[in-house]
């Protein structure tokens, strides 16, 4: 099944691809998780800032994957329908 969209859709699968979830979760859980080590051992404004930038890195291609899943595209695209066989065919 093809994907129906503009040009504009176009360019953003090529830039962005076909996010998954898991990835996007995983994204935001290394954000998280280089905030609680910068809060504990002195902020700075640049690790306070590549924190930010990782959990934005998991927050964009996050709602990109949600947004593909309940439309049914993307990784999540359900496969095409079997085609079934004619009514003749059958009986002969």
């Amino acid at each position: 099944m093809a994907e129906v969209g503009s040009a504009r859709s176009g360019f953003v699968r090529l830039m962005i691809g076909k996010p998954r979830i898991w990835v996007a979760a995983a994204w935001c859980c290394i954000g998280l998780a280089w905030i609680l080590v910068v809060a504990f051992h002195g902020p700075t404004m640049t690790r306070i800032l590549l924190g930010a930038l990782w959990i934005m890195l998991g927050i964009f291609p996050g709602s990109i994957a949600l947004h593909e899943r309940k439309n049914g595209r993307g990784f999540y695209q359900l496969p095409a329908q079997a085609r079934a066989a004619d009514d003749v065919s059958e009986q002969g």
